[in-house]
């Protein structure tokens, strides 16, 4: 029961940030910095559901796991690929320097 509280806590706190940042970003009016914030607290929230359905319900909880588990590898693989992404821009910009 304290984890759930726990879990509760945080996604309310998760939903007050989004909340905060809604209004910047409903008028279309923002960076990239609040882009990204925005989508890891959507993000974020996407997990703290799973894991709330994880403690509601034990039977489907092994299969859950493994979703959340895929989830997390799935998000890792994004950010290598943002990040390989990054580095073929900068040997770009080294080509088009040399020629």
């Amino acid at each position: 029961m304290e984890e759930m509280m726990h879990i509760l806590n945080r996604k309310s706190q998760i939903l007050y940030d989004m909340n905060c940042i809604e209004k910047y970003i409903t008028p279309g009016q923002y960076d990239e910095s609040l882009s990204k914030a925005w989508n890891g607290y959507k993000r974020e929230l996407n997990q703290v559901e799973e894991e709330l359905k994880l403690l509601s319900n034990p039977d489907t909880r092994a299969l859950e796991e493994q979703k959340l588990a895929i989830s997390h590898q799935i998000d890792d693989h994004k950010k290598h690929v943002r990040l390989l992404e990054h580095k073929m821009e900068e040997i770009d910009k080294k080509i088009y320097a040399l020629i």
